[in-house]
């Protein structure tokens, strides 16, 4: 497993074919923020990467529980992609 966040975030880069600075660019930041992540990623980043990739499960991305995609089936209900409440508790 994963050990932080900059970690899985490359992974799901990786596993995407999304390269670090094209990834950085669709999320509105300078191309080296995806290397410069220490410990956590701030509110406003973290809500866009939901939004641009609703694919991605934020839980897996920041605790690294989980899987890395989420449950399309389950999620069908929610149209918009939201930060839940323990992830808002989290930041």
């Amino acid at each position: 497993m994963e050990n932080t966040i900059k970690e899985r975030l490359i992974l799901f880069c990786k596993k995407n074919n999304i390269s670090r600075s094209a990834f950085a660019r669709s999320i509105g930041v300078s191309a080296t923020y995806v290397g410069s992540i220490r410990k956590s990623i701030a509110p406003d980043k973290l809500q866009r990467i939901a939004e641009l990739y609703p694919e991605l499960n934020i839980d897996w991305l920041l605790t690294g529980k989980g899987e890395m995609l989420r449950d399309s089936k389950r999620d069908e209900v929610s149209a918009q992609p939201a930060l839940s409440g323990d992830m808002l508790a989290y930041l």
